[in-house]
């Protein structure tokens, strides 16, 4: 079974919603993967954004008992991929962690031609539904490329 860990800066926005939709993803298409998250400056124990909840709702995925965590490097030792949000944060991770760590950016999965293609994934915190919104739809079109790529890989 693969390990996928979501990367972003609070674990409250981003990358739990990359989570939920992953694994609701991976149950639809009967992969089988584990997923996590964690943020590179998160607090130990918040919840999930209310407005990152309401997405994954929206989706049929439940962040309710989501609770942010600190990345560490135990954390990253238990990933076999680890996914970050911006290119500020694949830097930092590629610089702490070298080439032992297998990271990439979420956008890289998009198809060459697409135009968010290795953009980074604003952070929403603070913002309106809008912008979460533009977050889980750019999530959802990432999700099913790492997926297909995962299934190739096995």
């Amino acid at each position: 079974m693969t390990t996928l860990l979501f990367v972003c800066t609070g674990n409250t926005c981003r990358s739990p919603l990359a989570e939920a939709l992953t694994r609701l993803e991976a149950e639809n298409r009967n992969v089988n993967v584990a997923v996590s998250s964690a943020g590179t400056f998160a607090a130990d124990g918040a919840p999930a954004s209310p407005r990152s909840v309401d997405a994954a709702a929206l989706r049929g995925a439940d962040l309710a008992a989501h609770r942010s965590r600190p990345l560490d490097p135990d954390i990253l030792a238990g990933a076999d991929l680890v996914i970050a949000m911006t290119s500020a944060q694949l830097r930092a991770l590629r610089i702490e962690h070298g080439r032992e760590l297998n990271v990439s950016l979420v956008t890289d999965y998009l198809p060459p031609d697409h135009v968010r293609h290795g953009d980074s994934v604003s952070d929403p915190f603070g913002g309106g539904e809008d912008e979460y919104e533009q977050v889980a739809r750019l999530l959802e079109q990432c999700i099913p490329q790492i997926l297909a790529r995962l299934s190739e890989s096995e």
